[in-house]
C-alpha cells in the first residue's frame, strides 16, 4: 500500500474528494490536526503518482510504502 498527505489550502474542494478519488481509483481520508489534512492511499504506485502529479501545487509529504 502505498500512501501521501496532502495539505490543503482554503481554495481545496472538499465536496469533489470523493468523486476525484473514486475516478482515480485511489482511497482518500480527511482528518484535523491543527488544519485540515487529506491522506491519499492506493495499492497501484501509478495512480497514486497521477493524483500528486494534479495536487503538485499543494504542499504535501512524500510517499510512503506500508
Amino acid at each position: 500500500m502505498y500512501s501521501f498527505t496532502l495539505y490543503p489550502n482554503s481554495e481545496f474542494d472538499f465536496d469533489l474528494l470523493d468523486r476525484f478519488s473514486r475516478e482515480h481509483g485511489v482511497e482518500s481520508f480527511v482528518h484535523f490536526d491543527e488544519g485540515y489534512l487529506v491522506d491519499f492511499s492506493s495499492d497501484s504506485l501509478d495512480r497514486l503518482e497521477e493524483v500528486r502529479d494534479q495536487l503538485s501545487f499543494l504542499p504535501m509529504t512524500e510517499m510512503e510504502c506500508a
